[in-house]
C-alpha cells in the first residue's frame, strides 16, 4: 500500500447567486474543496518518476493546483510505465476538481474506466459524486439568479419593503433550502466515512493523531465486545476531543452484531454536541435492515426534539425520505402537512416528489388541492 485518502468535503458557496453567480460561460469552480490526505512513504523512493511525482504531490498540499498537474502530466508523459501514473492520474482530475469542475468529471470517468483495481478507486468515486452535486448546485443557483434577474417567479413585496430586497430574501432562503438537501446527499454519499475525516491533520496535535490511529485499530475489531465498549464510552464522553468522539461513532457502524443504535440514542437525547448528534440520526437511518423498525426510530426522534433542532429534524426527515417505503410515505404527508417548520414541510413534499410512485403522488395532489 502505497499511500492512504481519508476523503474530501465539498464546502458549498451559501452566496453564488448574491455574488455575482454566472458571469463565467464554464463550469470553472472557485468553491474551496477542503481535503484530508496524506502520502505514506512507498516502497521504491530511488526512482526520477517518485521524484516527479512527489513534486506533484506537494504542490497538491500547496494547493497549487495548476502546477501540480501540469508536475503530473510530465510524469505521465516521460514516464508512461511508472508504478505512480495511476497516482498521478488521480491526483491530476483531483487538482482539475479546484479549477474547472466538468473537465475534472471527464478525468474522473476516465480513471475509474481505466484503474479499476486502483487503492485511489473508491476515492475518485466519491470525488464524483461530490463534482455532480456541487455541479447540480450551480445549476440551481444559475436558475435562481437567472430569475432575479428577469424579476421572475417573486410575489409582490409589501409597497414598504424595497423589492430587491424582498426578491434577494425570496431567492436566498430558496437557495439554502436546496444546499441542505444536496448536503444531505452528498453526505449520505461518502463524506461520513471512517477515519479522521473532515479535519486537516496538521490542525491536530501528535498525541490526538496517534489517539486516533489507536482507535481505527480497534475499530477493526468489529466483532470484539471489547471494541465495542471502548468505542462506546469514547464516543458518549464529553470530556473527549471531538475528533476522537465523532471518529468512534462512525467506527461503531461497522459493529452490526451489537445494539450500536442505542449508543446513537443515547446521543441524540442526551448530548451536547450538535454535529454528534445529527451523525447519530445519520447513522440510525442507514443501520438498520428492518425499514419499518428504522422509520419507527426516526420518527420518534423527530417528535422528540425541540423545534429549534432543525438541523437534526432535518437530517431525520432525509433519512426517512431515504427508506421510502409506505411508512415513511406517511410520515412525510403528516409533516407536509402539519408541520410547524415552514422549510421542513418544504422537504416533505420535495421528498415525496422525489419517491414517487402512486401513494405519493395522491399526497402532493391532495395538497396542492387544498385549502
Amino acid at each position: 500500500m502505497k499511500r492512504t485518502i481519508l476523503g474530501t468535503l465539498l464546502i458549498l458557496p451559501l452566496l453564488l447567486a448574491a455574488s455575482g453567480y454566472g458571469q463565467s460561460s464554464g463550469f470553472r469552480s472557485t468553491t474551496p474543496i477542503a481535503s484530508v490526505a496524506w502520502l505514506e512513504e512507498p516502497d521504491n523512493q530511488e526512482g526520477p518518476d517518485y521524484a516527479v511525482y512527489k513534486k506533484g504531490y506537494d504542490l497538491v498540499l500547496d494547493e497549487k493546483w495548476d502546477a501540480a498537474k501540469k508536475q503530473f502530466t510530465e510524469l505521465q508523459d516521460k514516464y508512461p510505465k511508472s508504478d505512480y501514473i495511476d497516482d498521478a492520474r488521480y491526483w491530476s482530475a483531483y487538482a482539475l476538481m479546484h479549477t474547472d469542475l466538468k473537465k475534472a468529471l471527464s478525468s474522473y470517468k476516465e480513471f475509474v474506466k481505466k484503474y479499476p483495481k486502483s487503492s485511489y478507486y473508491d476515492d475518485a468515486v466519491a470525488d464524483m459524486a461530490n463534482i455532480e452535486a456541487q455541479m447540480e448546485l450551480m445549476a440551481v443557483a444559475k436558475s435562481e439568479f437567472n430569475d432575479q434577474k428577469r424579476g421572475t417567479g417573486v410575489f409582490a413585496p409589501h409597497a414598504t419593503v424595497a423589492p430587491e430586497v424582498y426578491t434577494l430574501d425570496s431567492k436566498m432562503r430558496s437557495i439554502n433550502r436546496n444546499l441542505r438537501r444536496l448536503n444531505r446527499r452528498v453526505r449520505g454519499v461518502h463524506l461520513y466515512t471512517p477515519a479522521p475525516y473532515m479535519i486537516e491533520e496538521k490542525r491536530l496535535d501528535a498525541k490526538t493523531r496517534l489517539k486516533l490511529d489507536a482507535l481505527q485499530a480497534i475499530g477493526a475489531n468489529t466483532e470484539d465486545d471489547k471494541a465495542f465498549n471502548t468505542l462506546k464510552e469514547v464516543a458518549l464522553d464529553t470530556k473527549q476531543p471531538i475528533a476522537l468522539r465523532r471518529e468512534a461513532l462512525n467506527l461503531l457502524s461497522d459493529f452490526t452484531s451489537h445494539d450500536v443504535d442505542a449508543v446513537y440514542m443515547a446521543i441524540v437525547q442526551k448530548d451536547t454536541s450538535e454535529e454528534m448528534q445529527v451523525i447519530a440520526i445519520d447513522n440510525i437511518g442507514q443501520s438498520g435492515k428492518d425499514k419499518d423498525k428504522t422509520v419507527q426510530t426516526l420518527e420518534q426522534l423527530y417528535a422528540s426534539l425541540p423545534a429549534r433542532h432543525e438541523d437534526q429534524r432535518a437530517t431525520a426527515l432525509y433519512r426517512i425520505a431515504d427508506v421510502g417505503n409506505d411508512r415513511a410515505v406517511d410520515f412525510l404527508a403528516k409533516v407536509a402537512r402539519t408541520d410547524s417548520d415552514y422549510d421542513l414541510r418544504s422537504d416533505a413534499v420535495y421528498y415525496l416528489g422525489n419517491i414517487g410512485g402512486e401513494k405519493a403522488r395522491a399526497v402532493l395532489y391532495d395538497i396542492l388541492k387544498s385549502e
